[in-house]
């Protein structure tokens, strides 16, 4: 097993705790982004790809500001 030098899964964690926490989110999108983060994990993705995912799908929350599921082409180009 390689040694974590970028402290990732802490970053992680982190990251997730911030998502939960973040009264602007919706419990839907938290959901969302929970289950995301678990199925990268289950498909291998390294920790720092993972992270970085969460960070853009947390941006990505801000820019929308409606629910992942009912967004559709027209809300994101």
């Amino acid at each position: 097993m390689r040694n974590d030098v970028h402290n990732s899964k802490h970053r992680i964690e982190m990251a997730i705790a911030f998502i939960q926490r973040d009264p602007s989110i919706s419990k839907k999108n938290k959901k969302s982004i929970v289950d995301f983060h678990n199925y990268a994990i289950a498909q291998g993705l390294s920790l720092n790809r993972v992270l970085r995912y969460l960070y853009d799908i947390k941006n990505l929350d801000k820019f929308l500001r409606k629910d992942f599921e009912l967004t559709t082409k027209e809300d994101i180009t």
